[in-house]
């Protein structure tokens, strides 16, 4: 078991154990839970074999036989509450198995994925069966959030990965696992035919007649809402303007007022608004609303057509909430816009005051404010900023609107906490304005663009001639082209915690046109459902990184990322590029013009030579629509590394084709659920280099339980195969430490013998691997013995003590790992030992939120003995968060890149206060 899924269980089993002894305050119907399995595999003689530490539910092997329940479905039912007492289940026929942990009594709906559900619609759609036909889904099965991203961080846990995605303030809920009667859209891919083929996760409700709707149970309070959604163009090309009802608890709340306007393009790139060109696409949009109350968890908000409710349909992507925070305040040392003649909610033009009032602002020396309200831009006319900071009351609160809603930016101008809702309704080039936009004449430095939302654009953002542009925390939506564009002589920019979606090119790309793109650093987004191209792409450049990275639902000509050279570019690629640690979904597409697939990894060397070196290391790809990654050779590639990454579902594992050369290193990358080949190489001038693992098929990951492993289980083909995926994660993500496994002794571990030839000398942050590094120190002897194996053990500080914290424990907050010679270090850290050997284990981090950086731990070294005896060092606690802000107060990282990823990574999602501070080097070890 690595470190890195160790985090993840603890922090699920703290919420877990909250959960059970909350459950037991309740009554409960009956004390039996009832289990169903969708036999989509044709199962032979299907039984459940349950189990639960208290032994109160085991069977004798294989358990009992499972009855039918129509259709595909299978049932059994157990004497056990799983409310109030959790077990577990291994469903079985033959040589299938598909084991789950069952914790409540309605998550009871298991697929031989393996996975479960509340609803019997809810598994059906999740295994791509449904149809579109009127169904009544019964619960609310993916609705609760992680991170903002809805029930994709459920499906993410499953294959073991986390830490990627932005952390947002809001939760998704798709519509397709809501309550609903109305028409449930099959997953499709077909491009410009199904609707639902541009949906998030490819499915979707579609309220046809009056009286259908789709019901969300809020898992957390809000007083706002977003609706992704589809309703009928005009026949003109233009929209239809129409309202849906929405009900609380079944009470009308209000009518949303929503309009295709913005959705509906036609014919051949870069699209128009006539239908008569036929092609149509484009078919979502959102719109968002601000409450004057805020709706408690636990509320049914209700989407419904009604009879005063005149579009045809409505198709229902999702909805997210979120609990706006109060408005800003306006700072000190600032001027207002409304001081200049602006006037809010009025409709009428306020781009002179605007510019007037950031004049006046860069004459004084001062900032520039927007209150609470919506002004308006009406023509196309960018607004140019010189070195001026504008702030705003919030996104939500502090709005500029229409065609002229764009700003270009020169010197160190800085943007925060307001929203950009332009006017575009198709891609016009020439005309239509970028959000943001840098000069073309001047080079600007030290930019900040933040908790911008940007709606309705030409481009998001697209910029030229910059040096270290950050962009954070920023919602870009509904763009016509690009959602970022690192253009021509931009370098060294951090883009980082953004959401961006539905755009109509690249989602973020670095195009080094007529300027290099250098050392840009494009970390932790969420990139969703490009209309064109891909999420992600890089076009050039040197020393780029691409990491942590969650991108999904690509539609048309497109790819997760692309690293391609079809576009004219100043300079060639040099260098390394790196590709790490990110997570493709529902990624890849086929390319409408050119008539092939894509992969959800592309590199794409067409009009010009890639000789660099590309590294691609510690990926996921995920249900991919084609290949997991192809390599189009039809110019020359350097060297890529593939290596360390899984690809679950695809054609072929690894596709390579064209007529030039490349070097392709593959080490270590599993494939599961494939129908292609691992490996299909089609270009003789491919050198393709084997090493560790190579490319090999590998299994789905099975559900990971929140029970501690029993030794009730009787063996299946199961357990083997999750050892082996363990193993290979193993290797993969956590190089320094492996699992220990419980071994004879002869002496009882639980016995705490402490020794000081064993200690905790420290910690360190590592920007690299981002991971907490306990550093220890063992002596060459202990106790005047030999050690014959030594390492850490990890427990949970608020869940169990310090007489738990032992070798091979019985807690469930506790577990064991064994030093390695990969973890051994060079130097002896050892303040008392002259002769001592150091290690270093580096626990990764995995969510990248508050409750992560401030949960508490305890550590102590343990070392096994030759005559069996074991010993440990005193116990040592910390946060991750404590560690961090000692390292950044004292200037003790390495290098500035060190330094400042500790404030954006680490200490402003504990404290939102944190003040930035300036980097001074040094280095050392915080005890």
């Amino acid at each position: 078991m690595n470190m890195k899924k160790f985090t993840s269980l603890l922090l699920v089993l703290c919420l877990v154990i909250t959960s059970f002894y909350v459950g037991n305050s309740r009554t409960y119907a009956a004390d039996t839970t009832t289990v169903y399995f969708l036999n989509t595999g044709n199962w032979d003689n299907v039984c459940a074999y349950a189990y639960a530490n208290d032994a109160g539910v085991a069977d004798a092997w294989p358990g009992n036989a499972m009855t039918s329940d129509g259709g595909k479905w299978l049932k059994v039912t157990f004497n056990r509450n799983a409310s109030t007492n959790p077990f577990s289940v291994i469903i079985n026929g033959g040589d299938n198995r598909a084991e789950v942990y069952i914790n409540d009594q309605n998550n009871v709906y298991v697929t031989p994925e393996p996975n479960k559900y509340s609803s019997k619609s809810a598994a059906e759609q999740a295994m791509g069966i449904s149809q579109e036909t009127t169904t009544s889904a019964q619960g609310d099965s993916g609705q609760s959030g992680t991170s903002g991203q809805g029930d994709i961080g459920e499906y993410l846990n499953r294959y073991g990965v986390s830490g990627v995605g932005a952390n947002v303030n809001y939760t998704t809920y798709e519509a397709e696992g809501a309550n609903t009667n109305a028409s449930v859209l099959p997953k499709s891919t077909k491009y410009m035919t199904d609707v639902q083929s541009e949906a998030s996760g490819r499915s979707a409700v579609k309220l046809t007649n009056t009286g259908n709707y789709v019901e969300f149970t809020l898992t957390k309070p809000t007083n706002s809402l977003v609706v992704r959604y589809s309703m009928p163009d005009s026949n003109d090309g233009n929209g239809i303007n129409a309202t849906l009802n929405l009900y609380r608890n079944n009470s009308k709340m209000q009518s949303l007022n929503l309009t295709s306007k913005y959705a509906h393009v036609y014919g051949a790139y870069p699209f128009y608004n006539s239908p008569g060109d036929g092609n149509g696409h484009r078919f979502f949009d959102e719109s968002h609303f601000l409450f004057d109350t805020t709706l408690p968890a636990g509320t049914k908000l209700k989407l419904q057509k009604d009879s005063d409710n005149t579009a045809a349909y409505y198709i229902i992507d999702f909805i997210e909430i979120e609990e706006v925070a109060s408005p800003l305040s306006k700072p000190s040392n600032s001027l207002s816009i409304t001081d200049y003649g602006a006037v809010a909610n009025d409709g009428n033009s306020d781009r002179q005051a605007i510019v007037d009032c950031i004049a006046a602002a860069k004459n004084q020396g001062k900032s520039v404010w927007i209150p609470r309200g919506t002004f308006t831009l009406p023509t196309r006319d960018k607004i140019y900023v010189d070195g001026v900071t504008i702030r705003g009351a919030g996104m939500w609160y502090s709005i500029f609107e229409g065609l002229g809603a764009g700003f270009q930016y020169n010197n160190a101008a800085k943007f925060y906490d307001f929203g950009m809702m332009g006017g575009s309704t198709v891609r016009l080039d020439s005309e239509d304005l970028a959000a943001f936009e840098g000069t073309y004449t001047n080079n600007s430095k030290d930019v900040v663009i933040e908790n911008i939302w940007i709606e309705h654009t030409k481009v998001g953002l697209w910029t030229d001639n910059t040096t270290g542009l950050t962009i954070r925390g920023c919602r870009i939506r509904d763009t016509y082209a690009d959602g970022i564009n690192l253009c021509s002589n931009t370098n060294a920019c951090l883009v980082t915690n953004n959401n961006v979606r539905n755009t109509g090119d690249d989602g973020i790309a670095i195009w080094p046109w007529y300027g290099n793109g250098s050392r840009h650093e494009i970390c932790n987004n969420t990139v969703q459902l490009p209309m064109l191209a891909n999420c992600l792409a890089t076009y050039g450049g040197d020393g780029n990184v691409f990491h942590h990275n969650l991108c999904m639902d690509t539609i048309n000509n497109g790819s997760g990322i692309c690293i391609g050279s079809d576009y004219d570019i100043k300079e060639p690629y040099s260098g390394t590029t790196t590709v790490r640690d990110n997570a493709f979904v529902r990624c890849g597409s086929y390319h409408f013009d050119y008539k092939y697939p894509i992969g959800a990894i592309w590199f794409w060397a067409t009009k010009n030579e890639m000789n660099a070196t590309f590294e691609v290391h510690n990926n996921t790809i995920i249900d991919s629509s084609y290949e997991g990654v192809l390599l189009d050779t039809w110019n020359q590639i350097g060297t890529v590394n593939l290596r360390d990454s899984e690809i679950y579902n695809a054609t072929d594992g690894v596709y390579v084709r064209g007529s030039y050369g490349v070097t392709a290193n593959v080490q270590n990358v599993g494939v599961a659920n494939y129908t292609g080949t691992l490996l299909k190489n089609e270009n003789n001038q491919a050198t393709i280099n084997y090493s560790g693992s190579g490319i090999y098929a590998t299994t789905i990951p099975e559900v990971t339980t929140t029970q501690a492993p029993t030794t009730t289980q009787a063996p299946t083909t199961t357990q083997r195969q999750t050892t082996t995926q363990a193993q290979t994660t193993t290797q993969r993500q956590t190089t320094q430490a492996q699992t220990t496994t419980k071994a004879p002794t002869t002496a009882d571990p639980s016995v705490i013998r402490t020794s000081s030839d064993l200690e905790v000398n420290g910690y360190q942050v590592s920007y690299t691997t981002e991971g907490m590094r306990a550093v220890y120190s063992i002596g060459n002897k202990v106790e005047g013995k030999n050690v014959v194996e030594k390492g850490l053990v990890y427990g949970l500080a608020d869940k169990t003590s310090e007489n738990q914290l032992y070798y091979s424990s019985t807690s469930q907050y506790v577990r064991s790992y064994k030093a390695t010679e990969n973890g051994s270090l060079s130097n002896n850290f050892s303040n008392t030992m002259s002769n001592a050997l150091s290690y270093a284990m580096t626990m990764k981090f995995s969510a990248f939120t508050k409750t992560e950086f401030n949960t508490k731990w305890m550590i102590r070294v343990y070392a096994k003995l030759s005559d069996g005896s074991i010993y440990y060092s005193p116990v040592s606690t910390y946060t991750i968060y404590d560690i961090a802000s000692k390292l950044y107060q004292k200037f003790q990282m390495q290098n500035e890149t060190g330094h400042n990823y500790l404030y954006d990574r680490i200490l402003i999602k504990v404290n939102p206060n944190e003040q930035r501070i300036d980097y001074n080097q040094d280095n050392s070890l915080v005890n």
